[in-house]
């Protein structure tokens, strides 16, 4: 999802995935896949995430603070960004189509389908681990 905007951070982005520079490249492959296809969606679609508003003190300084409206899911935010003008969605990419996949399904059965998809990736991790284990 991050490489859909620019001029946007999403928070779930990473520039490089900093915990996996230790594991083999078929095992970090598996987690890129997965930190890609299965957490990012749910996080940008899904999850909900405090966002600060901005106050002026009677002092004249810019408070930030947290709020039960700035609860929103990213894909939320986006949309009043995008309102507002300041997104530039990249070619093929837009708010419509972001909101479809959004839609699909509900946030729980997302929740769900990305618990059985750690469960199986992390199966995986373990069977392979334990198949390089030296047994003395």
């Amino acid at each position: 999802m991050g490489k859909l905007l620019e001029g946007v951070c999403i928070p779930s982005q990473r520039v490089a995935p900093s915990g996996l520079s230790g594991l083999k490249a078929g095992v970090s492959n598996l987690f890129q896949f997965f930190d890609e296809n299965v957490i990012n969606p749910w996080l940008n679609f899904y999850h909900p995430c405090l966002f600060t508003s901005e106050f002026v003190s009677s002092k004249g300084k810019i408070v930030k603070r947290y709020t039960h409206e700035d609860v929103k899911t990213p894909l939320a935010c986006l949309e009043q960004l995008t309102e507002k003008g300041l997104v530039r969605f990249k070619t093929g990419i837009t708010l419509e189509k972001l909101q479809a996949l959004a839609h699909a399904q509900t946030d729980l059965v997302a929740a769900q389908a990305m618990q059985k998809d750690m469960a199986k990736l992390f199966a995986k991790f373990n069977a392979e681990s334990k198949k390089k284990q030296w047994v003395g």
